[in-house]
């Protein structure tokens, strides 16, 4: 009878190695980074084969930005912070040669020889002592942005049009002198055009820029309360995240700003970094400090891609993308991040855990996510109260990684059931058992 029960519909993770870019998701471009305990936590790239990214290998160090022009094979430190209290907030670049970074301590760098040599473009701890945001559109053109000593103070916008030789001060009106979230509240469309979640102190406000931050006006805000991580895609098309883990929810406009629209999530902590694919504003990706998501439709609804803490994700093309996080962790994708067959994630967890199902309570289909830290046989099946099995999910030799299980209750009664994951690893004597508790309510 076993079989009348055995799922029909079920969507595998595999975990993928490094089998080519015909058929690669995200795959690590850690190269021969160092590894440490620390994070990177910006990054910026030119296309699949230059990219810059900085963070600190072992936490309370220096921090330092590194350089590959091959894909992540091969990594360089170009730069290092003068002292361990200086961070690299924010990072950006326009081709391998000129290349800016924003420090913790309100100064901007700049090179323009690939890292060979620096020049500090900008320190004025009067006006700025936090650099929150960076972004240059070309060698010469460019947006950055520091929080304010005093909060109730206008923000630091600058703009250069020389490459940061000069950064000329814009802002004398925006409500609020402190970006609530580092460069993860602030979005810069182009060098006019920009989008500013605004605090004072005591106050936030959602603020849009027509001209580089010279005035700014207000727009209406989510009803999910504040704002912790927004972008947009155009002047019409925007997402944005709450300041907290719950309510579960995203919040999308796609008329500027005038009005929003909140949808539920199934993110689980707070979600702060989004991007769009260029070309295609239904397709974004999100991260929450703890796994990154995709949705299709414009942010209405998402599906998980990895459990890996990413901090920062950089799409140039529709095709070429990198993200980098926690762990010294450096991805990157040829092929717009999507599998070839299947739904899978390139990520290989560091122990075995089988993840709450969502949705739960659910009617009639449920996702269930496992991880398996090395090769084994993996058995996952649902039993109800008095322990009688009335499905079997999987029953077969799994590889180190992350999986997807979609269960369909439709043949079952409404009721609470337990879900049993048992792995026997190839390298262990005693297995991995664990379960939790599903509801179906028809």
């Amino acid at each position: 009878m076993k079989a009348k029960y055995r799922i029909c519909y079920f969507e595998t993770l595999l975990f993928l190695m490094a089998a080519g870019p015909a058929s690669a998701q995200w795959v690590s471009a850690k190269g021969n980074l160092p590894a440490g305990t620390g994070s990177f936590m910006t990054m910026d790239a030119i296309d699949e084969i230059v990219a810059v990214c900085s963070g600190r290998l072992v936490s309370g160090s220096l921090q330092d930005v590194f350089m590959t022009t091959d894909g992540g094979t091969t990594w360089n430190c170009i730069h290092t912070a003068p002292a361990s209290s200086e961070g690299i907030i924010c990072i950006t670049l326009s081709d391998a040669n000129h290349i800016w970074c924003a420090s913790s301590t309100g100064k901007i760098y700049g090179t323009s020889d690939g890292g060979t040599t620096w020049v500090k473009q900008f320190d004025d701890p009067t006006k700025t002592t936090y650099m929150n945001y960076i972004k240059m559109f070309d060698a010469s053109h460019g947006i950055a942005m520091g929080d304010n000593p005093v909060k109730t103070n206008p923000a630091l916008f600058l703009k250069t049009t020389d490459g940061g030789t000069t950064w000329l001060s814009m802002n004398t009106t925006s409500f609020g002198g402190v970006s609530s979230n580092n460069f993860y509240s602030l979005c810069f469309l182009d060098t006019v055009t920009g989008y500013f979640y605004a605090w004072d102190g005591t106050n936030y406000r959602l603020m849009k820029t027509t001209n580089a931050g010279v005035g700014w006006s207000e727009l209406a805000r989510p009803t999910m309360g504040g704002i912790y991580g927004i972008t947009f895609y155009n002047v019409f098309i925007g997402i944005c995240s709450p300041a907290s883990a719950t309510p579960q929810s995203i919040s999308r406009t796609l008329d500027g700003g005038v009005t929003w629209e909140t949808n539920p999530s199934i993110h689980t902590g707070v979600a702060s970094e989004f991007d769009f694919v260029p070309g295609d504003p239904s397709k974004v990706w999100m991260a929450d400090y703890s796994k990154l998501y995709f949705s299709a439709d414009t942010g209405r609804t998402w599906t998980l891609q990895m459990s890996t803490k990413i901090r920062q994700i950089v799409w140039k093309t529709a095709s070429i993308g990198w993200m980098c996080g926690a762990g010294e962790f450096v991805y990157r994708t040829i092929n717009g991040g999507m599998p070839t067959s299947g739904v899978r994630t390139h990520t290989q967890p560091l122990e075995y855990s089988v993840d709450q199902n969502y949705p739960n309570p659910f009617n009639p289909k449920t996702v269930i996510n496992y991880h398996l830290a090395n090769r084994g046989r993996v058995i996952l099946s649902v039993h109800d109260l008095l322990g009688r099995e009335v499905a079997l999910l999987v029953d077969e030799i799994n590889d180190a990684g992350s999986y997807s299980v979609t269960f369909d209750g439709s043949r079952i009664s409404s009721g609470i059931y337990f879900t049993r994951l048992s792995i026997q690893p190839i390298d262990q004597i005693a297995p991995f058992i664990q379960t939790i508790k599903v509801v179906l309510v028809k």
